[in-house]
């Protein structure tokens, strides 16, 4: 037992270092499942401990988006923090990613099953320091620094109510073509 948790810390100390390092915009073709495998795994405590379910639609076969694959790992991270602050007094509790790819593009959609995001909050959603948190929970930086990021990679995101209750948040980044991913051994 002593031996699998210090394997988890170490798995654990390795993502929060790469998730906090700040090093140059390293625009490549990413594997689309690997930051969103990471951003899962720096959470799953929460979502464990909160009772939230997940239901991850991942993609059927390989894609590639062009990203720094670091700081969209921390846009997830973002994403799926805020969704789970969201649905603190739901009584049902699901986090959703889904993702979607075609030629040109790849989408991946967060939703929750949260209060939703009011009308008020839609025309400030992404501006810095606005935030619908009780004070001292948020700062209100954490969509404005994503959209940013998003924006350096040529990508996207907006946030929506999804049908049914909830908000999503949705990604769209450019796709690699095969010539741009490069192989490591």
């Amino acid at each position: 037992v002593i031996g699998d948790l210090i394997e988890r810390m170490g798995k654990i100390t390795a993502q929060l270092k790469r998730f906090a390092r700040k090093s140059p915009l390293d625009l490549s073709a990413v594997p689309i499942g690997l930051p969103i495998s990471n951003a899962l795994f720096l959470i799953e405590p929460r979502l464990q401990k909160e009772g939230v379910t997940l239901d991850y639609d991942k993609p059927a076969r390989p894609s590639y988006v062009f990203a720094d694959a670091n700081r969209l790992e921390q846009v997830l991270v973002n994403l799926f923090a805020n969704a789970l602050d969201a649905m603190t007094h739901s009584g049902l509790k699901q986090l959703t990613v889904m993702v979607r790819t075609d030629i040109d593009h790849a989408t991946i959609t967060v939703g929750d099953t949260g209060e939703g995001i009011s009308q008020a909050a839609q025309a400030h959603l992404f501006e810095p320091f606005f935030t619908t948190k009780e004070q001292g929970k948020g700062l209100g930086l954490g969509l404005a620094i994503s959209v940013g990021i998003l924006r350096e990679f040529g990508g996207t995101l907006k946030g929506v109510n999804r049908r049914g209750g909830g908000a999503e948040f949705i990604i769209t980044l450019r796709t690699a073509a095969q010539e741009d991913v490069v192989e490591t051994a």
